[in-house]
């Protein structure tokens, strides 16, 4: 019997891992709090890495400040709050930059913000690899690098990010409701000295699949080991003594018998077609990183409006309007103007919205878009009649069916 090579986590990590902090909703699985100090941005030894970090498997993050609500004049700072070594700055035009010789590509930038994005997949095909996985119902595996041991080879259903934190807490949501059978691996006990991502790491991640999971109702699997890639009956025969896992093993090898006769088998498990599926989205994820479109903020006008839809909003929408059930449960904020107070200038909110979800009808009332507006609260800050302001809905907003919710509501 050869050993077994699957990577389990201790019963202390799993039962942190279930319980989490009571500082969120109960019945949340994955629960801790997000710390209330910035994270450290400690440098040292991290421009000493950068020749070792060249052969790192993690993409180069890319800065698209188009996306970046600074550019119409916000003030936010989340990117550098999340950022574990202090490698995103703003130059002097306030365009958010990135310090190769200090950023670790552990992307939790880009699970705060769609102005970072990684070179390796967009949110968009990483959705579309979860239900290419999940099509013959079996679960999927979510890890990162850095828990994944140099000699293991992980099975075609795992997918490896840079970091967990390294996708937004919309994306859990849309992946909860294509694939209700997801698994998250995760050793917290490698996370409290992750020399990528930072000890914070974990508070950030967890915080966002608590969030899938409180606006889904589905809760996401805890796994205690990593699929290894391995042919079904090398699985088999390395079983341990223990009959049930054994007859578990027996099970998947008759399902797996099925699968090579449909032919699913060759398609879950091919080199070549994983290697296509792989080379196809770096290249429309390089390709959504050089867009030009996405480099620039140009300022929307009344009469011009320059709509600018941001991709965590379109997903959430899309995933709202394919499980409508689902919208009562996502608080939203959304931008609204009070036409008493409205002296109709419209530029100072108009070029100051980053997405242009304002629009003037043919009354010369501005109606703001639900499916453009990401509430950044610029309008509020700009307005110089207090006409335009914030305030909290849900996101049954996103229902065209569905009349518009209320204040009062």
């Amino acid at each position: 019997m050869s050993d077994d090579k699957s990577i389990p986590i201790n019963a202390a990590a799993l039962e942190a891992f279930a319980a989490g902090s009571s500082a969120t909703k109960s019945g949340s699985g994955l629960s801790t709090a997000i710390p209330k100090t910035a994270p450290s941005s400690s440098r040292e030894n991290r421009a000493s890495e950068t020749e070792a970090r060249q052969e790192d498997p993690r993409f180069p993050i890319t800065v698209l400040p188009g996306f970046c609500t600074r550019l119409a004049g916000s003030t936010c700072d989340r990117c550098t709050y999340v950022c574990p070594y202090g490698a995103i700055s703003f130059d002097e035009e306030n365009r958010p930059q990135i310090e190769t010789d200090f950023c670790t590509r552990c992307g939790l930038c880009c699970g705060i913000c769609d102005t970072f994005v990684t070179e390796r997949i967009t949110m968009n095909d990483l959705l579309e690899k979860v239900e290419r996985l999940s099509a013959d119902g079996e679960p999927v595996f979510f890890t990162c690098y850095d828990q994944i041991p140099d000699d293991f080879e992980v099975h075609p259903n795992v997918i490896v990010l840079p970091c967990i934190g390294a996708v937004a807490p919309e994306f859990w949501a849309a992946a909860l409701e294509a694939a209700p059978q997801l698994q998250i691996y995760c050793n917290f006990a490698l996370c409290e000295d992750c020399p990528t991502a930072g000890p914070d790491a974990r508070a950030f991640f967890t915080h966002a699949v608590n969030l899938g999971e409180q606006w889904t109702q589905i809760h996401m699997g805890k796994a205690d080991r990593l699929p290894e890639k391995a042919d079904l009956l090398t699985r088999f025969f390395d079983a341990t003594s223990d009959e049930y896992h054994r007859r578990g093993i027996a099970t998947s090898l008759i399902n797996e018998v099925e699968d090579i006769a449909s032919g699913k088998h060759r398609k879950r498990n091919s080199d070549t077609l994983n290697s296509f599926h792989a080379r196809k989205e770096a290249m429309r994820a390089q390709g959504h990183a050089k867009n030009r479109h996405h480099h620039y903020h140009v300022p929307s006008r009344a009469n011009q409006p320059l709509k600018k839809v941001w991709p965590r909003l379109q997903l959430i929408t899309n995933t709202v309007e394919a499980h409508p059930d689902i919208a009562p449960n996502i608080p939203r904020y959304f931008a609204a103007v009070d036409e008493a107070l409205c002296e109709h200038c419209y530029e100072p909110c108009f070029s100051h919205c980053p997405a242009g979800a304002r629009a003037v009808d043919e009354a010369g009332t501005i109606a703001v878009d639900a499916h453009l507006c990401i509430a950044c609260g610029n309008c509020a800050l700009y307005c110089p009649t207090g006409a335009a302001y914030l305030y909290e809905t849900d996101a049954r907003i996103f229902l065209p069916e569905s009349p518009e919710i209320s204040e009062a509501e």
